[in-house]
């Protein structure tokens, strides 16, 4: 194992909560999956079974090969907030970092090449604000920059290659996904603004498909906004675990779609047809006020370290309330071998570790469902704890792992065994 300013490279057995781990499930065409498929209106409607077992010895293996990351020294290797990473055509491996406003730039073995763009507001220049990173259809790197309402663009070797313009009358950006070809995805919630009075604005999300030159092309979906947030009235109001609207790009374009009110997922052409409804049994959990007190002691906790004086922190507190009950899942991912992952939601209860409830951040179960292709049910995985997968390459997984002291490292995992039709 050859190491360099915590960088790691080889293939790396997970230490601890790091294992190698898979739990649950089946192969795909596997003669033993019970659910059933019904035609209505020419939709196809998969009911799963609530649980599926991995026959012995099919179980995707799961295995660390990279992590770039480090407590201390070089800073080239210490990461503030990751906020979006892409591999480039030669495997070069580009990183946002949210709080240093640039791109790290990584070789294939995980040696720190260049950094790309800076902080600022000018041409070429990043907020703290910047979410996702991609790469276009002309091999240019694409980073959405909401708080500057715009989509920047870079060569490269580093160099600003233009921008394109968002207009927040369209809606505010939530998400930013690709189509294979390269075409983004824009998720934009149309919602009562700051000042706005509730009830003057519909509250709408829709998909806008953006073409090469960046302009919009088209409109994907238009589906039901979630509550977590309402900026209408006098002041913001959050409510936790309020349901949100879930949605993922397939490696094969299927556009993936459901509110996570219940489980149910539409399958969606590239046109945004709806095709066929993947369903599975599942009963919402409901959020105790245990679960309330423990996320409100560990969010005033996280607001006292920033220094924030106690009326303000009386503010926030009457900001947040609660959901009744725990959403059915809690996201969705496209996975590898033209998969698709669906999150389990982590309980408060079982987020509690040494009598207090860790990162409420993150509030997704290392526990995945996976579905091949048809939508059946395959079985579940687990990946490692305080890991978020970011992007999926072939049979690659990459994501961002967080240690016991909150230090971010981008991890590259490699998954053996899900190659489905």
């Amino acid at each position: 194992m050859m190491r360099r300013s915590g960088l790691a490279t080889g293939t790396l057995a997970l230490a601890g909560a790091l294992a190698t781990a898979t739990v649950g499930g089946c192969s795909a065409g596997d003669a033993s999956w019970a659910g059933t498929v019904t035609d209505s209106a020419g939709i196809r409607i998969v009911t799963n079974p609530a649980t599926r077992a991995w026959p012995d010895g099919t179980q995707p293996v799961i295995e660390e090969q990279l992590r770039i990351g480090s407590a201390g020294g070089d800073a080239a290797y210490q990461f503030g907030q990751i906020a979006g990473l892409d591999v480039g055509p030669d495997g070069s491996l580009y990183v946002l970092d949210q709080q240093a406003g640039s791109i790290r730039v990584y070789d294939p073995s995980g040696q720190f090449v260049r950094d790309i763009g800076r902080s600022g507001s000018g041409p070429g220049e990043l907020s703290q604000a910047a979410m996702g990173l991609m790469f276009d259809q002309e091999g240019m790197l694409l980073v959405p920059d909401p708080l500057q309402q715009r989509i920047n663009r870079f060569r490269t070797d580093g160099s600003p290659a233009g921008e394109y313009m968002m207009v927040f009358t369209e809606g505010i950006p939530m998400k930013f996904e690709q189509m294979p070809d390269g075409r983004v995805v824009q998720q934009s919630r149309v919602m009562a603004l700051p000042g706005q009075a509730a009830g003057s604005v519909e509250p709408m999300d829709r998909l806008l498909l953006r073409g090469a030159d960046g302009t919009l092309s088209d409109t994907l979906l238009v589906f039901a906004s979630g509550g977590t947030i309402d900026f209408a009235g006098a002041a913001p109001r959050i409510r936790i675990f309020d349901p949100e609207p879930m949605w993922t790009i397939g490696q094969d374009g299927k556009l993936y779609y459901g509110m996570n009110t219940g489980y149910s997922i539409e399958v969606r052409s590239g046109q945004g047809r709806l095709e066929r409804i993947i369903r599975k049994p599942f009963q919402r959990q409901p959020v105790t006020e245990a679960d309330q007190q423990a996320f409100r002691d560990v969010i005033r906790e996280m607001f006292e370290r920033q220094g924030l004086p106690p009326q303000a922190l009386e503010g926030i507190s009457q900001m947040i309330t609660f959901a009744e009950q725990y959403p059915a899942f809690a996201n969705l991912m496209r996975g590898p071998g033209n998969t698709l992952m669906v999150q389990h939601v982590r309980r408060a209860s079982d987020a509690v570790s040494g009598g207090r409830m860790q990162d409420p951040r993150d509030m997704g179960s290392p526990t995945w469902d996976v579905f091949d292709g048809e939508g059946r049910l395959l079985g579940q995985i687990e990946l490692p704890a305080k890991f978020t997968p970011l992007l999926v390459r072939g049979d690659d997984m990459w994501g961002v792992w967080r240690d016991d002291l909150d230090v971010q490292y981008v991890v590259r995992l490699h998954v053996t065994g899900l190659q489905t039709s």
